[in-house]
């Protein structure tokens, strides 16, 4: 995963799935759908047309939380969080090529991620963020001491915009996940589509490309 959005909670199924397809039109490689409180039934039709439309541009689905979902809706993985299934668990019922995601917000917490066998980490938030404003930011330096502890990718998450992707890519970040600089966005096309271009600027003149969403 490159760049990803990561769905807010929003209710209005109709809006949430133009925010989506409108993400993936510009050009983000993965969209992790994430509803809070929805029930399996509830996130089955949603996942199922996201990856239809993922399919579409080549891009992937994660869902939030529920590996049942996610396995019924044919979703490259699916990501975890502290209130999750524990990382081994889902392993020992979950094969390749299907992907783990654990989200941590330390270096300790995707140690633990590693070696429990997740796919990659999000790590975060990296900067204040107006979608979780009461969270302390890991910052620049968290970022690099986990890049240099683990060596599955790690998709930095919280305050990233076109203009601080530079920052974290070189602070080891190998991709990066956004929620309100896309959602928030008057044309969230537009912003995916800036966020991408900044991505892709600074790889193609300092590292290669690193896919975790096989």
């Amino acid at each position: 995963m490159n760049v990803v959005l990561v769905t807010p909670d929003e209710r209005d199924e109709k809006r949430l799935l133009a925010l989506a397809e409108e993400a993936l039109e510009g050009g983000v490689d993965a969209v992790q759908l994430r509803l809070k409180g929805a029930t399996a039934r509830e996130l089955f039709p949603l996942a199922k047309i996201i990856r239809e439309i993922a399919d579409r541009v080549g891009a992937s689905l994660y869902v939030n939380d529920r590996a049942d979902v996610a396995l019924a809706a044919g979703a490259a993985g699916v990501h975890l969080a502290g209130h999750s299934l524990p990382v081994a668990a889902a392993r020992a019922v979950l094969r390749s090529p299907f992907k783990i995601g654990v989200s941590c917000h330390s270096v300790a917490e995707a140690i633990q991620a590693e070696t429990e066998g997740a796919d990659y980490v999000y790590l975060g938030a990296v900067f204040r963020s107006p979608s979780k404003p009461d969270a302390s930011p890991v910052g620049l330096e968290e970022l690099n001491r986990a890049r240099r502890e683990i060596e599955i990718p790690i998709i930095a998450i919280g305050g990233i915009t076109a203009e601080n992707v530079g920052a974290v890519l070189s602070a080891g970040a190998d991709g990066v996940a956004v929620i309100s600089a896309v959602a928030s966005h008057r044309s969230p096309r537009e912003a995916a589509a800036g966020l991408v271009n900044a991505f892709k600027s600074w790889k193609g003149e300092k590292r290669p490309d690193v896919d975790v969403a096989e």
